[in-house]
């Protein structure tokens, strides 16, 4: 059966027409097992292996691993060969990729002491949005206040590279992508970060642009960190370095669904409200922010496949 085929039976497929509760769970099973089949797959080999082994390989009682082994096949992570030997699914190797291991230690350290200072913040504070990146959830759960989550990170080096190796950042992954994709479009491409984090091109976005007259200024990611006011501020840094009709400002971000939303960057939204007080911005307020920072919005590029749009941003023409 082709993966047309399947998409068009479950977008087509009544509730409704279970049979019964046996039939409903057993839905619900088939569906979970479908979904860690079709998890994006990574090559890494291995092989089946025993609980003993395993168990050998990272020093634990065969008896207490096995416990987790089998909770891991119950939740379709790895397939269960017999009784006592296991394998790898495509989630499961997904899960050993570096960025989604600081995800998830990330996930542990930020998010979940959030979400549980949470409510203790917005009872003291009132339902409402933090007012700054500066005083929010995050100083208040993790004792720092005045300092952003950057300024935490800088004070905690083994933090930063927990942040820097799950979202990628440093590397200039799409640079390469970009110029592997385009190999004579540009005469120069320069990654740009902070000193701190890496040593290409020193630059603090608050700060005015040290290249000048470039045909594109690539934002991947930056803005949802940080709040209108702050984003209007590093416009502001970079209009005197652009060109009129010639240079452009690539935002690669996520412009959020107001209706039918999707649930990843609706999650988002919350998560980027708990750790540094910004948003998600949808269309309307995309535009609003690219307006005050006296700046056109030219379009937004999007597809269906994928989280984040790109928003082209120019000088308004004289």
């Amino acid at each position: 059966m082709s993966a047309a085929t399947v998409i068009q039976t479950l977008n087509s497929f009544d509730p409704a027409k279970c049979s019964g509760e046996l039939e409903r769970v057993q839905l619900i099973s088939a569906a979970r097992s479908l979904l860690a089949k079709a998890t994006t797959p990574f090559e890494f080999g291995g092989g089946a292996k025993t609980t003993k082994q395993l168990a050998e390989l990272i020093g634990a009682d065969p008896y207490f691993l096995h416990r987790y082994l089998i909770h891991m096949v119950a939740c379709n992570i790895l397939e269960q060969v017999d009784g006592n030997t296991f394998k790898q699914t495509h989630l499961s190797e997904g899960l050993t990729v570096p960025t989604l291991v600081s995800w998830v230690d990330y996930l542990y350290e930020f998010l979940l002491p959030l979400q549980l200072g949470w409510p203790g913040y917005l009872k003291k504070n009132g339902l409402k949005e933090p007012p700054h990146s500066r005083d929010g959830a995050f100083q208040d759960v993790f004792k720092c206040p005045g300092k952003t989550l950057f300024n935490y990170m800088e004070e905690k080096p083994e933090a930063g590279d927990m942040f820097n190796t799950y979202i990628g950042g440093n590397v200039g992954h799409d640079l390469e992508k970009f110029l592997a994709k385009h190999p004579g479009t540009a005469s120069r491409l320069v990654l740009e970060d902070l000193p701190e984090v890496i040593e290409r091109v020193k630059h603090n976005f608050f700060h005015p642009q040290p290249i000048k007259g470039a045909r594109a200024y690539y934002l991947k990611t930056v803005l949802h960190y940080w709040s209108d006011e702050h984003a209007v501020k590093i416009f502001e840094s970079l209009k005197p370095s652009l060109v009129p009709g010639y240079s452009k400002v690539l935002i690669n971000d996520v412009v959020i669904k107001t209706t039918d939303p999707d649930w990843k960057t609706t999650g988002e939204d919350l998560a980027v409200m708990m750790v540094v007080g910004s948003l998600e911005r949808p269309e309307a307020r995309w535009k609003r922010l690219v307006s005050d920072a006296d700046l056109s919005l030219v379009r937004i590029t999007s597809h269906p496949a994928a989280l984040e749009s790109i928003i082209e941003v120019e000088l308004l023409p004289n």
